[in-house]
């Protein structure tokens, strides 16, 4: 039982940082867009 679920939390933590990393690109673009709005 203690090995499904240290892998059910292995498996949410690796979505949950691929979902930052994703997440990344899109807010430094959304960020560097309102720089360079007057």
């Amino acid at each position: 039982m203690a090995g499904a679920q240290f892998g059910a939390r292995a498996v949410f933590a690796l979505a949950l940082a691929s979902d930052l990393v994703s997440a990344t690109p899109s807010f430094r673009t959304y960020t560097a867009l309102e720089r360079i709005r007057p």
